[in-house]
């Protein structure tokens, strides 16, 4: 859960416009938000499918 934490919250990605994932995601959803069934967190975990 660390490793999963520090790869999402802390490390920028070079294919993510040096963003790290968590900020790539809710970028995302500013402007795409119909194709999300919530909200993206910054919650480690499993997703939940509906």
């Amino acid at each position: 859960m660390r490793y999963v934490s520090l790869y999402n919250q802390q490390l920028p990605q070079s294919a993510l416009k040096s963003k790290n994932s968590i900020r790539a995601m809710k970028d995302w959803y500013k402007t795409h938000p119909h194709l999300f069934h919530e909200k993206p967190n910054n919650h480690p975990g499993q997703d939940r499918y509906y």
